[in-house]
């Protein structure tokens, strides 16, 4: 089980230097833990990279889908009730 954060995330659903470094990772060990946030953040940075041209409408379906499959099967840490209320 390893935790994931956005950074390592967004290679898994768009092209990046790091992508096949992660995606090794993610096949050595599918056990994904995100925080609750970690959605957000990748929709964000995939928006970004659609805002700075470097993605077009249809990369932007195609990794949102990806991320959509993700979500799915990875596990997700919660805040508890003491930062809610933060």
């Amino acid at each position: 089980m390893r935790y994931w954060d956005a950074s390592a995330i967004v290679p898994l659903v768009i092209d990046a230097p790091t992508s096949a470094a992660v995606v090794a990772m993610l096949d050595q060990d599918p056990h994904v833990v995100v925080w609750w946030t970690t959605e957000v953040e990748c929709v964000s940075a995939i928006t970004r990279r659609e805002r700075e041209g470097v993605l077009d409408a249809a990369d932007v379906v195609a990794a949102t889908a990806r991320l959509g499959t993700l979500r799915a099967a990875w596990e997700e840490i919660r805040p508890g009730t003491r930062l809610r209320q933060t």
